[in-house]
Formats: structure tokens, sequence, C-alpha cells
């Protein structure tokens, strides 16, 4: 309840959010919607991968102190897609935004 201060925002982009930006290279919101799909193919030991992923801020990042987002010029929303490949705990991707 009440206002958060701009540092506690969500930050879209970024390896938690949508793979392929920079931590907070598409915004700071309030609110957010991340949708994402994978399809993984076992190749012997390892897991080959595709993803695809699409964030928005859904146009909360007005709510934000200082309105971050425009003063940074993001855009607030963005695609990005990769491949990677898994074997047992390591892991290493490519992504396009």
């Amino acid at each position: 309840m009440g206002d958060l201060a701009s540092y506690d925002a969500f930050t879209l982009g970024g390896p938690y959010s949508v793979h392929g930006y920079n931590m907070g290279e598409l915004g700071a919101a309030h609110n957010f919607l991340e949708l994402a799909a994978e399809i993984q193919v076992p190749i012997r030991k390892t897991q080959a991968y595709g993803f695809g992923e699409y964030g928005t801020d859904l146009g909360s990042s007005k709510d934000v102190r200082g309105n971050p987002t425009e003063f940074f010029q993001r855009a607030g929303h963005g695609p990005s897609y990769g491949i990677g490949v898994k074997l047992r705990t390591v892991r290493a991707e490519y992504a396009r935004d």
C-alpha cells in the first residue's frame, strides 16, 4: 500500500526477467507481465533448448516516482529469443533482444 520508492520498482530486462537485455534496459514498473515459452531437446547427457520471451510494464512505469523509464528513454516492453545448452549444473545461453 502506498507509494514505493523508485529503487523498489520491478526492473524489466536482464537475467531475472526478459533475457537478452541488460538489467533494467526495458524499464522500471510497479506492475508487469512476462510471457515465456521454452522447448527442450535431450541430446545424450546434455539438453539443448530454445526460448522466446516478452515483457511489458502494462503502462505502470508512469506511476514510478520520477518515471525512470521515460527519463532514460526506455521502451517499457520488448521481446527476446535465444538458444542454450545445459550440461548438469552448467548452462550456456545466447539471447537476442
